[in-house]
Parts: C-alpha cells; structure tokens; sequence
C-alpha cells in the first residue's frame, strides 16, 4: 500500500484562447458607448481648456544692506560668517508674509471695493475697474462683505439692485444712494468709458480688509536668494495686472514703512541726546553757581 504522503496532487492547466472575432463583433454592436466615452472625454476636455484660469506670478527684487559686525562675532554667535544677515532676512520674510503689512497694502491701493462680471458658466473679477467707480460717502461696518447688482442703461441712468432675484431702483449718476447702513455715488467719466459694460450686470462688494489681507498674505511668497542679501517676493493671481501692482505695491509699503520707522528711531535719538545735553547743560549751571555762590561768600578769608 502505498504511503499517503508520497501522493502529490497533479494539476492540470486548460489552455485558455481568446476568440478574437468575438470580441470585435462584442465591441462592434456596443459601438455606441466607446463613441459617448469619447465624445464626453472631448467634452470634459474642451470644458477645463475654455473655462480653468490661467495663473500668472509677478516678482520683485529687495536687496538688504549687509550690515553685520565684525566677522568673529559672527562666528562666536551664528556658527558661521554670515549668520547675521540670515536672520535679518528671515525676519524680513516674516514681515511680508505678515497680515499686517497686507492691509497697509490695500489701504494704499485703496482696493475697498472689487467689480465682477458674471459669465455663462464662471464668475470673472474686473481688475482694473476703469469703467465707473462706486464711491463709498460712508461705509459702515455692518455692510461689509455685502454685494449689489448695477446695470447701466444709459450713460447718466443704471438700475441697482442686491441680488438676481431682488427688486431693482432707477438710481443716475452722482446720486446719494443709502445701502443698508452706508451712503454711496456711483461716479463715471462718460460715455467712452461706460460703451463695454453698458447694459450688462457688474457685480461690486465691499471688501473685508482684513480677510482680504489674509488671502493676500497667503497667496505671497517670499524666496532667499542663495548667497545673498535680496529677498524675491512672488505673488500669483489669475488676474496679471493684479499680480503685478499687488507685489510692487507690498514692496512700495514695507520700503515706506522701514523709512518712516528709522526716521522715527533717529528722532527719538536726537530727542534722548538733546535732553541729556539740557540735563548736562543744567547741572554744569548749577555746579558753575554754587561754585561762585562760595567764593563769594568766602572771599574775606585769608589762608
């Protein structure tokens, strides 16, 4: 009898063949949902090519002026020779990147306000906004954020409204129009400049500065070129002219800003040197008076 473990099992491979024939006629009565995945594929395709936004980066140049210490100093602190002027700019790209110096930057543009053209399938910002301009007599904070329709029907006349759905007044140019809680004029340069957007719905908003500077602040980058003293900033937008007067406006700001700060410092110098020249000035005065106050008083005493 033979022994269990020696029995191995045998198993046996079917050769399988692929019927070629089969297959073309399969695909050749289901033709039609090869041609619907191509024509969506086409579609889709077409759809991301005509409507995604193009993004477009701006860049400036800030050279800082190394002025470090002796260079064994710097090595006792910083491990290296020019630890010094590594941090300085570190510290310096903190401040761009900073919230803080992003709403002194639309304070300056005075971007309060932003325009928008609503399209068939995506809404566009206008940037530059040349056509008219909405001029906020007195904004309250309550009104922030909120949006209004306008549509101009002629050069001196244009309907306001605040959403699609809403009713609409007859409002002309220069008028006080109160919104909400604010007073506004809607003010133009005549009829040249109001030809593209006449009879079409532009969309403006108040802007929250200070969200605004958070989307501005995050949407700057801030590069160290390698072996130098110069900072790249970078700022991308869908919007070209944006991207440029944004980055050359922050650069504008904090230059600016670093000016007025070492006026103020040396100021304040000038201040604390001139009252410790007065405080000088005074105790000599009264040193040279007491002293002749003395020699007055004993000057009948013979040694």
């Amino acid at each position: 009898m033979n022994n269990p473990e020696e029995i191995k099992p045998i198993s046996i491979q079917a050769e399988k063949t692929i019927d070629l024939n089969r297959v073309l006629q399969i695909l050749i009565r289901r033709w039609y949902i090869i041609a619907a995945f191509i024509v969506g594929s086409l579609i889709i395709s077409y759809v991301q090519l005509r409507y995604t936004k193009s993004l477009y980066t701006a860049s400036v140049l800030i050279k800082f002026d190394d002025d470090k210490g002796g260079q064994v100093s710097d090595l006792f602190r910083y491990g290296r020779l020019s630890g010094r002027i590594e941090n300085q700019l570190k510290t310096e790209a903190e401040i761009f990147k900073s919230r803080t110096l992003a709403i002194a930057t639309l304070n300056y543009l005075n971007h309060k306000i932003s325009y928008f053209q609503k399209g068939q399938i995506v809404t566009s910002e206008l940037y530059p906004f040349n056509y008219f301009t909405v001029v906020p007599l007195y904004l309250d904070s309550s009104d922030i954020g909120r949006s209004y329709i306008v549509t101009f029907l002629n050069d001196t006349k244009f309907t306001l409204k605040q959403s699609e759905k809403a009713p609409e007044k007859v409002y002309e140019v220069n008028d006080s129009i109160m919104l909400g809680s604010s007073i506004i004029q809607v003010q133009t340069k005549g009829g040249r400049h109001l030809s593209p957007v006449m009879g079409k719905e532009i969309t403006f908003q108040f802007n929250d500065i200070f969200s605004y500077a958070g989307v501005l602040a995050s949407a700057m980058n801030v590069d160290l070129e390698k072996g130098t003293s110069i900072l790249k900033l970078t700022y991308t937008s869908d919007l070209p002219e944006k991207a440029a007067e944004f980055v050359n406006a922050t650069a504008k700001v904090y230059i600016m800003e670093s000016v007025n700060t070492r006026a103020r410092a040396a100021e304040q110098t000038v201040t604390f040197i001139n009252g410790l020249i007065n405080d000088l000035a005074g105790q000599v005065n009264t040193a040279q008076q007491d002293l002749t106050n003395f020699q007055t008083s004993n000057s009948g005493v013979k040694l």
